[in-house]
Order: C-alpha cells, then sequence, then structure tokens
C-alpha cells in the first residue's frame, strides 16, 4: 500500500442548539492512502458529510469538534492540527484546494448560472494568486484530464452543459490547486446509469493521474462497490466497520454492515434474512445505537463502549456480537 496522506483518531462533532446537542460524529477514525479510494457508506443522516466538512473545515460556528487529523503533503510536510489551525493559516498554506478539496452534494447545482465555465476557472484562481492566462492554462489542462473539450465547455454556460458534463466541471475545479486530497460526495446522484458509469471510471484514473487520496461518500453501496479499495461504514455517527471492500462485503463483522448489504440484493444470490430480537433501544451515552434494530442484540449491548476491534488483518469491527453473526452467517452457509 502506498503512503498515509491522512490520518483521522478519534475524530467527534457536536451541534450545539437552543434546546439540546446533537453528537453527530463520535470517535470516528481511520486512514487514507495515496491512490487509494476510501468509500464512506451509511443511511441518511449518519455523518457522512460531517465528517466531509470538518476535516475541509467549513462546519458551522455551532459545531464543535475533537480528535486529531494528520495530513502528509507530496513535498513531505505534514499538517498536524487539520482540525484546529487557525482560518489565517488555512488560507496562507491555502489547506481548502491546495491540500484538500471537495465535490459537494448536488455539484451540478453548484456552479453560478450567471457565469461561464471559464469565469468559474478564473475566479478560483484569482482567489488564491493566480492570474488569469495561467488560470486558462490550468483549466483547459483539467477539463481534457475529466475527458471534456475545454474550447467548448469553457466558453459554455452551465444550462448548455449536461448533467455529466457539470459533474466533470466541478472535479476539474476541486483538482485546480494540485491537492493531495479530494472529497466526492454522492458524485452520481440524479445522474443517468450511463454517465454514473462514466464518472467512476473516471473517479478510478484520476487517483494515479493526478496523484491523489479519494475519500467517496454516498450511501450506494453499488458505487462503492465498483471503485472503492476500502470501506468504511457509518451508523449514527458511529464506524461499525472499516476494512478492505471485498473483506467486509463477503465477511461481515456487524450486522447493520449486512443487513446494508442485503438492501442492495444481487442477482441470483440468496438474501439472509436477520430477524430483530426485539430488545429496548439504549437510554444512556453509552452502547451499540443499532441495538434497537440488531438481531444479536443483549443486554451487554447497552454498556459497549464501540471501540474498533481487529477481527481479521486490516478488517475492523465495534460490533461486540461479531463472532456470534460469523457463526451463523458460517451455518447459513453450510445449508445451503
Amino acid at each position: 500500500m502506498s503512503s498515509v496522506v491522512l490520518s483521522v483518531k478519534d475524530l467527534n462533532v457536536t451541534y450545539r442548539t437552543a434546546t439540546f446537542d446533537v453528537e453527530a460524529v463520535k470517535n470516528v477514525t481511520f486512514e487514507l492512502h495515496r491512490h487509494e479510494i476510501l468509500g464512506i457508506v451509511g443511511e441518511s443522516g449518519s455523518g457522512k458529510t460531517t465528517v466531509a466538512l470538518a476535516l475541509m473545515r467549513l462546519l458551522p460556528n455551532n459545531a464543535v469538534v475533537s480528535g486529531k487529523a494528520t495530513l502528509y503533503s507530496r513535498d513531505g510536510n505534514a499538517i498536524d492540527d487539520v482540525l484546529s489551525i487557525p482560518e489565517s493559516e488555512i488560507r496562507r498554506i491555502r489547506y481548502r484546494w491546495g491540500k484538500i478539496s471537495i465535490v459537494f452534494q448536488g455539484a451540478m447545482n453548484s456552479l453560478n448560472p450567471l457565469l461561464t465555465v471559464k469565469d468559474h476557472f478564473v475566479d478560483t484562481a484569482q482567489a488564491h494568486g493566480i492570474d488569469k492566462e495561467e488560470a486558462l492554462k490550468m483549466a483547459a489542462e483539467l477539463l481534457r484530464s475529466v475527458r471534456l473539450e475545454p474550447a467548448r465547455v469553457l466558453r459554455s454556460y452551465p444550462h448548455q452543459l449536461s448533467g455529466g458534463m457539470k459533474q466533470r466541471v466541478m472535479i476539474a475545479l476541486a483538482l485546480m490547486l494540485n491537492p493531495d486530497i479530494i472529497i466526492l460526495d454522492e458524485p452520481t446522484t440524479a445522474l443517468d446509469t450511463l454517465t454514473q458509469r462514466q464518472i467512476l471510471e473516471l473517479i478510478k484514473d484520476l487517483r494515479k493521474e493526478r496523484d491523489v487520496g479519494i475519500i467517496l461518500i454516498t450511501h450506494d453501496l453499488s458505487v462503492v462497490a465498483d471503485v472503492a479499495d476500502k470501506l468504511l461504514v457509518l451508523y449514527k455517527g458511529y464506524v461499525m466497520e472499516i476494512g478492505e471492500i471485498f473483506t467486509v462485503y463477503s465477511r461481515p463483522y456487524s450486522p447493520y454492515t449486512l443487513m446494508l448489504i442485503n438492501s442492495f440484493p444481487a442477482i441470483g444470490k440468496k438474501i439472509i434474512r436477520l430477524k430483530p430480537a426485539g430488545v429496548t433501544a439504549k437510554t444512556n451515552n453509552r452502547g451499540c445505537p443499532f441495538i434497537d434494530r440488531c438481531p444479536f442484540a443483549s443486554i451487554e449491548c447497552s454498556d459497549a463502549d464501540m471501540k474498533l476491534v481487529e477481527v481479521e488483518p486490516g478488517h475492523y469491527s465495534s460490533c461486540i456480537k461479531a463472532s456470534v453473526l460469523q457463526q451463523q452467517l458460517a451455518k447459513v452457509t453450510t445449508s445451503e
């Protein structure tokens, strides 16, 4: 595996409101390697985008963030205080877009309808001290790298481009300052199947062509199965499981992961149905957040600390019933 480009340890995000606090992300820990695609999956509200915004330092003022994140640049330098670096320092070192960039969810609507694509590139470049002539050279190169024709696209307004073309323009803009990491939040949403395939193939090519690590956020397991190297499963802000993509798919060590996989059944594959145990939901801040839906839940799950444990080399699960799940899966497989 190539070198680590991002290391996140015990990332916590809490949103403070006038009436109560919302713990959106809880002790999220992972590593991203250069040329690697890390898929982050989970239901809506699981904390996927909050993790991305925390790393981008784009959370609102009522968000309280703790933990540690270290970014390792191509030049050999490390930024140890990603989560606490002052805003003035962020701009000075070009942290956003220079070190880490993002293509937001709903990226096709992120382009200003009153500006041409050329204007978008020039404005972005000039905001980071790059002159117009150099910006246009960079824009042409980047558009070609995402399989678009610069001469046509640069003079176009957003409404003159297809959904897939607008998505590619947003990816090109995210790559403009040659970041070490690019975050793609739901990059294939609202695209037709053929265009989705083209975007996914582009993502796979870019990680080596542009020498980046990629974080791919989605709720669609079929997307990450096609392009990701590693899978991180989130539920209510907790990491339920993390490991190499095919290892997690073939041997899930969390009931939630198995249920998530079964929500996208493959043709001709037997679906393993797990019946909920009917255990009362946890009422304190400890314990597994999946206890009220888990078929293996017991009273001890209400006090579990959700610590990631290595269940096999490179494969981690926070479920204290992981071995029980594997035993049941083995019985089902044997009986078939």
